[in-house]
């Protein structure tokens, strides 16, 4: 719902999302590992052995392995259609007939801007990419709690509209209004690389 100062992106229901255990860090080998050091670590040892599994494990959440653009799991959406047949059809069984008027607000994001949401947000690992001209927001799923957002410098181009962004790997890709490629990190938000993709002043 629009208003004069804000653009909100309302949920109703979420549904639990899970980074499948094909992108994540097996526990099993990760435990293994620790306690395969375990015996020859200090106190200070063992904090940093800990501090590497929790990055470890975080950056592997943020990975988007291609097969999860050729088959997607039920609670992801990776791409503009949800997959490449162009459906927009959602495996998600959790909303039926019988249960839908039950369905209550779960959280409300505000991006603080007047622009509008035209983008199918993208979900992947349990992340909502949502985006405006010059914008991109990474928000949790579950909580509704922004996690990063990056802003692109004010520019020239043509701001009519932001049609979302792409996820691979560790990648987040947006195009900007005067016609630049950027990859952001997932997990943060950086800027990896930017590159010129047209030329803004002919209007693409």
């Amino acid at each position: 719902m629009s208003t004069p100062n804000s653009h909100r992106l309302s949920l109703a229901q979420l549904t639990k999302t899970e980074t499948p255990s094909a992108q994540r860090p097996s526990p099993a080998r990760l435990a293994k590992s620790v306690r395969a050091t375990g015996s020859r670590l200090g106190v200070g040892s063992w904090a940093s052995v800990l501090l590497g599994v929790v990055l470890v494990a975080f950056a592997s959440a943020q990975h988007v392995d291609p097969s999860l653009l050729l088959k997607p799991t039920a609670d992801s959406w990776p791409t503009y259609h949800g997959d490449y047949s162009g459906q927009h059809h959602s495996r998600l069984t959790q909303i039926t007939a019988a249960n839908v008027a039950q369905l209550a607000l779960a959280w409300a994001f505000n991006t603080c801007q007047t622009q509008q949401i035209k983008a199918t947000p993208i979900v992947v690992n349990g992340v909502i990419y949502i985006s405006t001209p010059d914008n991109v927001w990474a928000v949790d799923a579950r909580a509704g709690r922004q996690l990063w957002r990056y802003s692109y410098p004010a520019n020239e181009g043509f701001h009519i509209g932001h049609r979302g962004v792409a996820v691979r790997g560790e990648l987040v890709y947006l195009t900007t209004p005067d016609a630049f490629l950027i990859a952001l990190e997932a997990r943060s938000g950086q800027v990896r690389w930017k590159a010129d993709i047209a030329t803004a002043k002919r209007r693409y």
